[in-house]
């Protein structure tokens, strides 16, 4: 459905500088998200969001769930 460009730092990003970036947990395997943290106050990750992202039309239907269920709770 959709393809995030991420960075991995050759360094662990400082905990002070975590809030500057959005970080990601991948499967170490399959490089599949697990886990997306925007701006985290603390470290969670060495893979860094790059701003770039690529979305088949499919994620509109998934939004559009998603909006859905909220409304219903």
């Amino acid at each position: 459905m959709g393809t995030i460009l991420v960075v991995k730092v050759g360094h662990r990003v400082p905990p002070e500088s975590a809030s500057e970036f959005g970080e990601l947990v991948a499967d170490p395997v399959t490089n599949e998200l697990l886990h997306y943290t925007e701006k985290p106050e603390t470290f969670v990750s060495d893979r860094i969001n790059c701003g770039v992202y690529i979305f088949t039309p499919d994620i509109f239907t998934a939004i559009e769930g998603v909006s859905s269920q909220r409304k219903d709770r």
